[in-house]
């Protein structure tokens, strides 16, 4: 009988213990909210800080100009092994006059590395996070961003959309050689 009361009185404090907390469970819920939000800034200060970022430009415009843009993971990866520095910067304005950008090169000569960058720079950028490009950058507001890889082919394409229109499109076709090169 002891031990039947003894588990009776838990079931009972349990469930007003649940009681108080279902009451308030709105307001925790509100202020876990608050707090991640606050983690999450705090984490893009600190990443910021580390890789020495800036606030880029957002405008309504079909230009995107970036200015000493650096690719962030390539920045943290030749930090661990040959500093940082060694990672060469990115200058490119596409987007005023019908502007094309046709990228060639040799193997591992940066052309993928340069169209992400710029992919994950406007993904950075969108999203209310510094980038790794000076301040003199600018970012188009941009509706909806895209990213495919070719399955047969490293190269990949960036389609960068908007309700004005394609703004840059690089892809596969316009890297193919020649039949002639």
């Amino acid at each position: 009988q002891h031990r039947r009361d003894q588990v009776a009185e838990e079931l009972r404090i349990l469930r007003a213990i649940s009681a108080m907390i279902r009451e308030k469970a709105d307001g925790i819920a509100a202020e876990f909210a608050i707090i991640v939000h606050l983690d999450m800034l705090n984490c893009m200060a600190e990443f910021a800080e580390h890789l020495h970022m800036e606030v880029p430009e957002i405008r309504e415009t079909r230009m995107i100009r970036l200015v000493k843009a650096r690719h962030p993971l390539l920045m943290l990866s030749y930090r661990k092994t040959e500093g940082e520095e060694r990672v060469v910067p990115l200058d490119l304005q596409l987007g005023t006059d019908d502007t094309i950008m046709v990228i060639t090169g040799s193997n591992a000569g940066g052309k993928t590395i340069a169209i992400k960058t710029v992919g994950l720079l406007l993904c950075m950028a969108l999203s209310g996070m510094p980038v790794p490009a000076s301040s003199a950058s600018v970012f188009r507001l941009a509706s909806r961003l895209a990213w495919r890889s070719a399955l047969r082919s490293t190269i990949s394409r960036l389609v960068w959309d908007s309700a004005s229109g394609l703004v840059l499109r690089l892809g596969s076709r316009w890297a193919r050689p020649a039949r002639r090169t």
